[in-house]
């Protein structure tokens, strides 16, 4: 998990259930910030929401076990980026 840690965030909570992971940051970067250092480190995001007000970024990794990283706003301090990394021994199919 540590390799999908965006630098200088805050860990805001984490743990682990029967092999999965789950951890929650902030930053006080950009949503477009953070998804263009998630693109250089795993590829295109499979999906990219943005309107007027918000932006939306979900990143899967395949493979095993697999990874999904999700950036938005942070719904608790709006001046602030949410990154959510999961890992699951669960196998999703990789959307296109």
């Amino acid at each position: 998990m540590d390799r999908y840690k965006y630098p200088n965030a805050e860990v805001k909570g984490s743990s682990a259930v029967l092999g999965n992971e789950f951890a929650r940051m902030t930053t006080s970067d950009s949503v477009s910030k953070v998804r263009d250092f998630y693109k250089k480190q795993v590829g295109d995001p499979i999906i990219n929401n943005k309107d007027e007000s918000d932006e939306s970024v979900i990143f899967q990794v395949p493979g095993s076990p697999m990874i999904i990283i999700t950036v938005n706003q942070d719904e608790e301090d709006p001046d602030k980026t949410q990154i959510v990394v999961l890992r699951s021994r669960f196998q999703i199919p990789k959307m296109n």
